[in-house]
C-alpha cells in the first residue's frame, strides 16, 4: 500500500513537472516568435539584438478612401516617432491637387495643410481632430514595425498559435488603445507580418524589401480593408531604415483646442 502511495505521488510530481516544462516551452516559443518579428524586419542592432529604431518613414503612391470616395494619391509619406508615440501621414489627392497632413502625438490629433502647420504664423493652419485620435494610434501600431514593437510591449499578454503552418499572434495594443486586440498572421520563414486584423480593419503586407541597404525591411505592397472594402492600396517606393529625421511637435493651437 505504501509503495502504491509513493508511486502515485511520483506520478503526480512528474505530471506537475511536465506541465511546468510545457508552460516553459510555450513561453519560450512565444518570446522567440515575438523577437523574431523585429529580427525579420531588421529592427535590431548589436550582439544583444536590441531595437534602436526610434523613427520610421516610407514613401508610396496608390489609392485611398477620402471623404467616402476612393481617390488617387500620387504622393503618400508615412512617418513615425516611436519614442514619443507620434505619427504623420502626408499625402496629395490627385483630383483636387490638395496636400493633406494627418497627425497624432501623445493625446493630440490634428489635421494640417503641410508638415509643421500651426507651429508658426506662416506655416499653415492646424485643426484639432480629437475624434481621429484612437483610430490613428491603432493604424500606427498596425504597421509592421509597429506590430513588432507592440508585441514586445505586450509580452506575456500575447497568445501564440499555429494555423496552416503560419504562426498567429494575438495581443492587446499599448495604452491608450489597449482595449484593441490585434491578430497577426506571420510569414513562417521570416516572421514578418502578412495579415493583421483589429478594430474592423484588415491589413495585408507583402513583398518586403530593404529599400536603402540598411537591413531594415518595409512591405512594398500595403492593402487595408474595412468590411471587405478596400480603403487603402499602396505601392511603397522608398523606405528609410535607420532612424530618419522625424519630429512631430504638437501645435499650441491644437493643445488649446483639445
Amino acid at each position: 500500500m505504501r509503495n502504491r502511495v509513493v508511486s502515485t505521488a511520483v506520478v503526480a510530481s512528474m505530471l506537475v513537472g511536465l506541465g511546468a516544462v510545457v508552460r516553459a516551452q510555450d513561453r519560450n516559443s512565444l518570446e522567440q516568435t515575438i523577437h523574431q518579428i523585429g529580427y525579420g524586419l531588421g529592427l535590431y542592432r548589436g550582439f544583444k539584438e536590441t531595437d534602436y529604431i526610434i523613427a520610421s518613414q516610407f514613401d508610396a503612391s496608390g489609392m485611398m478612401m477620402v471623404a467616402g470616395q476612393m481617390v488617387k494619391v500620387p504622393r503618400y509619406r508615412w512617418q513615425v516617432r516611436w519614442d514619443t508615440v507620434a505619427m504623420r501621414v502626408d499625402y496629395d489627392v490627385e483630383s483636387d491637387k490638395q496636400r493633406r497632413v494627418e497627425a497624432v502625438s501623445g493625446k493630440y490629433a490634428w489635421n494640417g495643410d503641410q508638415p509643421g502647420a500651426g507651429l508658426t504664423p506662416t506655416s499653415g493652419a492646424a485643426t484639432p481632430a480629437p475624434d481621429a485620435h484612437a483610430d490613428r494610434l491603432v493604424q500606427m501600431w498596425l504597421t509592421p514595425h509597429g506590430l513588432a514593437k507592440a508585441a514586445k510591449l505586450a509580452g506575456a499578454k500575447a497568445k501564440l498559435s499555429v494555423v496552416g503552418g503560419n504562426p498567429i499572434l494575438s495581443f492587446p495594443l499599448p495604452a491608450p488603445v489597449m482595449s484593441t486586440t490585434v491578430t497577426v498572421t506571420l510569414d513562417p520563414v521570416n516572421a514578418r507580418p502578412e495579415k493583421v486584423e483589429a478594430a474592423g480593419l484588415e491589413a495585408t503586407y507583402s513583398d518586403y524589401k530593404d529599400f536603402d541597404n540598411s537591413d531594415v525591411y518595409y512591405p512594398s505592397r500595403i492593402v487595408h480593408r474595412r468590411g471587405g472594402q478596400v480603403v487603402l492600396d499602396l505601392t511603397v517606393t522608398a523606405g528609410e531604415g535607420y532612424n530618419p529625421y522625424v519630429i512631430i511637435p504638437v501645435p499650441k493651437t491644437v493643445m488649446a483646442g483639445q
